[in-house]
């Protein structure tokens, strides 16, 4: 909130009395704000400042304007190289996700996270937010850009960091049951015929349904065992997520080829 006259004026903006109460976004130009010139010099240094709206279209639709602000945030690739942080924001944002690796000290880096930018911008989002700022977690094909410098992100992991950059897209929702897909002429498994063993995970199917805690715990225990047993003794688990892979520099390093590829995935 600037109730500084100069300073409004010094950053752009109007302190016109109509004009009082409109938002505006003001940020350091830099490599995310290619092609965008600064109007503003703030201790020297250069910065854009723009108009998001004005006081009486917040005031007639909040929820535009928390879309809009959201849009800013996301509209760009998230630098995120600690693993938790990186499940948290696919947690967040269930849409798509485009994970690009370089090492920072990479000489290709910086053309890297400038290729992400451009292409961003040709694949802008389209986040809906309510008044609250609360945005629908399921985004379907909006595509987050996320850019790393680690490796390994927990559970997400590019074997071979030596290669220079290399990507992924992860259509969230989209899976692969390698049960039928790559196990279709499995006999045994787990010490058991395929057949006894689908047998048996319906029996503790049925068995964890029906037990219930003992009278002398807290049935803490029980539940712990009802997991362990379901996890196990679950097809499911040879469901994993798709996931497209590429290292080629040539779609990292075009725009034009980073976008067809993502929306060939």
């Amino acid at each position: 909130m600037i109730d500084n006259p100069e300073i409004a004026k010094a950053l752009k903006i109007s302190t016109e009395p109509e004009d009082i109460g409109d938002v505006y976004m003001v940020r350091k130009q830099s490599e995310y704000t290619p092609g965008e010139r600064a109007n503003v010099k703030i201790q020297g240094y250069d910065y854009l400042s723009q108009k998001l709206m004005k006081r009486s279209e917040i005031e007639s639709d909040k929820s535009k304007f928390m879309s809009k602000v959201l849009g800013f945030a996301f509209n760009a690739p998230i630098v995120i190289n600690d693993g938790r942080q990186f499940i948290s924001a696919l947690q967040m944002f269930r849409g798509v996700a485009f994970v690009v690796y370089c090492d920072k000290a990479h000489d290709q880096y910086d053309k890297v996270l400038e290729t992400m930018v451009q292409c961003r911008k040709k694949m802008p989002l389209e986040i809906k937010a309510d008044a609250g700022g609360e945005v629908d977690p399921n985004q379907g094909e909006n595509v987050i850009f996320i850019l790393t410098t680690s490796p390994d992100l927990l559970y997400y992991k590019f074997e071979e960091p030596e290669k220079g950059p290399q990507a992924i897209v992860m259509p969230i929702g989209n899976s692969i049951d390698t049960f039928e897909k790559y196990l279709p002429k499995l006999k045994v498994l787990d010490g058991l015929k395929l057949k006894d063993w689908l047998e048996k995970a319906q029996d503790i199917h049925n068995t964890i349904e029906a037990m219930k805690p003992s009278d002398d715990s807290d049935g803490q225990s029980d539940e712990n065992k009802r997991e362990v047993m379901k996890s196990w003794f679950n097809k499911d688990r040879f469901t994993i997520e798709t996931k497209y892979y590429t290292a080629n520099t040539k779609r990292l390093l075009n725009p034009n080829r980073m976008k067809a590829f993502i929306e060939e995935c």
